[in-house]
């Protein structure tokens, strides 16, 4: 049985004397030789078979003994020395098969390495801003807030109909106390027209306006907004877009 066997290499295993054999060149007797080979497959794997074969030379005139030419007494002796060679097989992955074994397991790191980034979170972060990693756990933000949380945040004034346009801009948590159900955050000092340029705001300590903090209802900040506590059902409505927690 052959496995990827790309090419045929023979082994030499001994050398045996044909005393009593005479060359079909020169005629001359008692200096032929007959060498046996052992087969070898190689290719992605290195398999050496049980498998025989065998040179005969004439050390007098230097020419081979083809095996269509060999005697009787040739083919007598080829059989007799093979039935005193016991042959070694062997199976191992070549020079060339360690390459495709490497490349192929490389290949299966890489792989495992794609997936385990993109469930930790590092492929959809790459590129992005600090504050815009962990923008897919908002939910889990709104109901556990923490110090440092970067809101994005709509703000409308209820009062101006719903063809008014809102202002867009960044809100960062600075405590949060439940105990008294207030959150104190400050705002951004910029705002953008769109919530899809909230990117475009940097998270820089002095881009947020830290000698004015607010401070809200905690219990409203669970249903993506937040007001003041004097503030009644009307007046301006704050909605949280999204909030991102940045790396420590």
């Amino acid at each position: 049985m052959y496995i990827f066997g790309f090419s045929t290499n023979y082994i030499r295993v001994k050398t045996v004397p044909l005393t009593h054999v005479a060359c079909t060149h020169c005629h001359h007797k008692g200096l032929v030789e007959m060498t046996l080979l052992q087969e070898e497959q190689d290719g992605v794997v290195t398999q050496r078979l049980n498998k025989l074969s065998a040179t005969v030379t004439c050390t007098s005139c230097n020419q081979s003994i083809s095996k269509n030419n060999w005697r009787p007494e040739i083919t007598a002796a080829f059989n007799a020395a093979v039935a005193t060679v016991k042959l070694t097989t062997s199976v191992k992955f070549s020079k060339q098969g360690k390459r495709v074994i490497g490349i192929f397991l490389g290949c299966i790191v890489f792989v495992v390495e794609i997936f385990a980034a993109d469930k930790l979170g590092i492929l959809k972060n790459s590129g992005k801003q600090a504050y815009e990693i962990g923008s897919d756990h908002t939910e889990q933000y709104i109901r556990h807030p923490q110090s440092g949380d970067i809101c994005q945040v709509g703000i409308f004034d209820a009062h101006a109909g719903a063809n008014a346009e809102g202002k867009y801009t960044l809100f960062k948590i600075v405590t949060t106390d439940k105990a008294n159900n207030t959150i104190v955050m400050i705002p951004h000092t910029g705002q953008v027209a769109s919530p899809n340029d909230f990117g475009g705001l940097s998270i820089d300590a002095g881009s947020f306006d830290a000698a004015h903090p607010e401070t809200f209802v905690l219990k409203e900040f669970e249903y993506h907004h937040f007001k003041k506590e004097n503030e009644g059902s009307g007046g301006i409505a704050r909605n949280i877009y999204s909030i991102k927690r940045p790396a420590k």
